[in-house]
């Protein structure tokens, strides 16, 4: 640059680096329309050095080169003449576009490793259970729950808190029981360095239920998940007690049906021996066929009974089947002849006709 701040000379090797013919920019100063790809508030900065004749420092910016973009990093120190008048700028310039490439890569990888941490986060917090990221010494991560989960203060399950301390806390309140809280602590310490899976079960003070799984991580370090299983013990209660009282409600059930059975069944042999000794005597016609309707209607309701007794052995799950061969005719007349009096008192006629072949 001359001391109007021109440009006025550039190397042969210029238009290779920057893909820009020198003669373009022969004559130009800096002043304008700032270079692409530039920040405005470092260009005016830059403006601001010119003007002041103060030297500069990797001014960077962007320029096309076949069909690409090209970063160029340029230095310069001003010139006086010896009697301290201002006679220019002497500088040099180098390609850049590697290292720039390189710096837009990892911090586009750093803008998604942020994105995908800040969905793990939300993930995280949003897990119904508690969540404690860890290894062997310290905390690492905790989900937004889980102070309230296990009522700890939020400042002892911070990232990095000792993670030694978190156990104490836990067991001196008394979570497990009344153990030995040194060797519960050398214990989980032991496990933790060996990087094994264990489950605990805690009781905290104000009774709720807390299932601990303390996962390995397959870069070292643990996670520790906590699930609140009070409700789920309650309705587990619930229903085994439900349980117990359907069964036993069965019981006295199949109980009283048997019962019943065996009462009903006293009485009514006594009325079938006395209808079978009545269809032994002399009788005529229409008494043989009443004393017939009594010996099978009476036969025909013990049957029923034990039938019911039949539903008690199932209950029981004694129910054993005993094939028999029957005559379907005569089972049809039979209830077509129990039947036979309701016919007869709505006035009207029944007839039961078999297939001879059946």
């Amino acid at each position: 640059m001359n001391s109007d701040l021109e440009f006025c000379y550039f190397s042969e090797s210029f238009e290779a680096v920057t893909g820009v013919a020198p003669e373009k920019l022969l004559g130009t100063t800096r002043k304008g329309s700032p270079p692409p790809g530039i920040d405005l508030k470092a260009f005016q900065n830059h403006l601001d050095d010119l003007d002041a004749h103060r030297p500069f420092r990797n001014f960077i910016h962007s320029r096309e080169k076949d069909g690409k973009t090209a970063w160029l990093s340029v230095s310069a120190n001003p010139v006086f003449s010896r009697e301290g008048n201002f006679e220019g700028y002497l500088g040099s310039g180098r390609d850049i576009t590697n290292i720039k490439n390189h710096e837009l890569e990892l911090a586009a990888a750093h803008l998604e490793n942020e994105e995908t941490s800040i969905l793990l986060d939300e993930a995280i917090d949003a897990m119904p259970q508690g969540l404690l990221i860890h290894d062997q010494d310290y905390i690492q991560r905790a989900s937004l729950d889980l102070s309230k989960i296990l009522d700890v203060p939020e400042s002892l399950i911070s990232p990095g808190s000792s993670l030694k301390e978190f156990a104490r806390f836990l067991l001196e309140r008394g979570d497990q029981g009344d153990l030995d809280v040194e060797e519960q602590l050398k214990l989980s310490e032991d496990m933790c360095n060996r990087g094994e899976f264990f489950s605990l079960e805690r009781i905290l003070p104000d009774g709720r239920i807390v299932v601990s799984q303390i996962l390995p991580r397959k870069n070292g370090g643990m996670v520790s998940v906590y699930t609140d299983v009070t409700e789920e013990r309650k309705r587990a209660i619930e229903l085994e007690s439900s349980q117990k009282q359907a069964e036993s409600a069965e019981r006295a059930k199949s109980e009283f049906l048997a019962n019943m059975s065996h009462e009903i069944r006293t009485p009514m042999n006594g009325v079938m021996g006395m209808a079978e000794l009545l269809a032994s005597t002399e009788l005529d016609a229409k008494q043989k066929m009443f004393t017939d309707v009594i010996v099978k209607s009476g036969a025909s309701l013990l049957t029923i009974i034990n039938d019911i007794l039949d539903f008690s052995k199932i209950d029981a799950g004694q129910m054993e089947l005993d094939p028999a061969p029957f005559n379907l005719a005569e089972a049809i007349e039979d209830v077509a002849t129990l039947v036979s009096s309701k016919v007869a008192e709505k006035d009207l006629e029944l007839i039961v006709s078999v297939d001879p072949v059946t």
